[in-house]
């Protein structure tokens, strides 16, 4: 009789080992998905949806400086009679930069959503009357000219050859992605701390709790790299300016070097986690 007692007392103790364990590996699973979208959200607020990230890396850009001014040499064929090829340079880099920089903040940032295009279309043909000045290409200084003079048209003509019905298409699509990526942001760090809660109150070892520590960040970092290498080869080989239009698309293509740095830090991770869990198996095992 006590032999069986010792027998079942045996099975439910190897049985409550194995639920123990089983629960902290549920749990961590469930961390990982919640830091990873974590995560996830504050790079997209932190980079593609503010403005100040966008403007600091693509002022003085080579790329962004050609887009803006093949946007201008179709504006000067509207207004002017000249007949530009879309390769001429009527813009300098400065000038290039001050219309960017109008684009970006009507575009990126925290905003009420847009229905008029034509509030943009005012403010880009402002800031050309003001930076183009005796110095600028002559082509340049005649577009300036017409657009005094036709006080409506020019405005419709500037609306229409940059585009900017498809800008405000964006604005509003970058309002709704800050709405959803503060909303998923506040919903994943209540279940983060719903999540430690329930770590803590499965009575975890502080070994245990170094192990799954490690596995949390290296499969946070394996996720991450195989995610942002998927991200940043899609960025490199496609053209997407007819899906999101061209400003858009020149601004994930220019700035796709942010996911191969995503890509190092999960690497980074990866290995540095993978390591620290060799050295430390045989002190928590």
């Amino acid at each position: 009789m006590a032999t069986k007692e010792l027998k079942r007392s045996k099975r439910t103790t190897s049985t409550a080992k194995k639920v123990t364990k089983t629960k902290p590996k549920r749990l961590t699973g469930f961390l990982v998905s919640d830091i990873l979208v974590i995560i996830l959200s504050v790079l997209l607020m932190a980079t593609y949806l503010n403005p100040n990230f966008v403007k600091s890396n693509l002022n003085n850009s080579t790329h962004m400086t050609n887009y803006i001014n093949r946007q201008f040499v179709k504006l000067s064929n509207s207004v002017t009679t000249d007949q530009n090829q879309l390769s001429a340079k009527l813009l300098n880099e400065e000038q290039s930069n001050d219309v960017m920089n109008n684009m970006i903040d009507y575009t990126a940032g925290i905003h009420n959503f847009r229905n008029n295009s034509l509030q943009i279309a005012s403010e880009i043909k402002t800031t050309l009357i003001n930076v183009i000045d005796d110095s600028s290409a002559t082509k340049a200084k005649r577009v300036k000219t017409a657009l005094q003079e036709n006080e409506q048209t020019s405005q419709y003509a500037v609306l229409g050859t940059f585009d900017l019905d498809g800008l405000t298409t964006l604005s509003n699509a970058v309002t709704l992605f800050w709405m959803i990526a503060i909303g998923v942001l506040l919903i994943a760090l209540i279940l983060l701390i719903v999540i430690l809660n329930r770590m803590r109150k499965s009575k975890m070892t502080l070994k245990l709790a170094i192990k799954e520590l490690l596995s949390v960040v290296s499969r946070l970092g394996l996720v991450l790299t195989i995610l942002f290498m998927i991200l940043a080869v899609i960025t490199s080989l496609f053209d997407f300016s007819g899906v999101i239009g061209e400003f858009a698309a020149a601004i994930i293509q220019y700035t796709s070097y942010l996911s191969f740095n995503v890509v190092l830090a999960g690497v980074v991770m990866f290995i540095s986690a993978s390591f620290l869990s060799l050295l430390t198996k045989p002190l928590i095992d």
